[in-house]
């Protein structure tokens, strides 16, 4: 129930989201609008979880996709699930997380992906610098 999920975040150090939908309200829109209501600037979500599931179908453009949706329903920064843990001896495409995309060194995509997670920093440097502008602007009008 809407009024029960933004008033228990009120209890929460941090409320997190999780899935990027824009046309359903889902937790990463519960969790901005309860953190603005509590005068918290920072909403974190968990990222790119159940990205393209099973694992190695995402894109880098996949990955820039739902980090804009995630923006643009007020969470920064972006928290990503991505990178599973390899071991010698564990086959081609080593282990992998079920619930996640997976770049890692033996997915074709890995070497794009310092670019991708420098845009997604600077996307999250701009809403936080402008989340701080607005504070600093309802501040100076009281």
């Amino acid at each position: 129930m809407p009024p029960v999920t933004i008033s228990s975040n009120a209890y929460a150090d941090l409320a997190e989201g999780e899935g990027p939908q824009w046309k359903v309200v889902q937790a990463s829109r519960w969790a901005s609008s309860a953190n603005h209501l509590f005068g918290r600037p920072v909403t974190s979500s968990e990222t790119w979880t159940w990205l393209h599931s099973p694992v190695f179908r995402a894109t880098p453009l996949d990955v820039k996709a739902e980090a804009d949706l995630h923006f643009s329903a007020g969470d920064q920064p972006v928290i990503g699930q991505w990178v599973a843990v390899q071991c010698r001896g564990c086959g081609v495409s080593g282990w992998r997380f079920y619930a996640a995309a997976v770049f890692n060194d033996r997915n074709p995509w890995w070497n794009v992906m310092p670019d991708v997670t420098l845009y997604t920093q600077r996307i999250s440097f701009s809403v936080a610098a402008g989340a701080a502008r607005q504070r600093c602007r309802a501040v100076s009008a009281e």
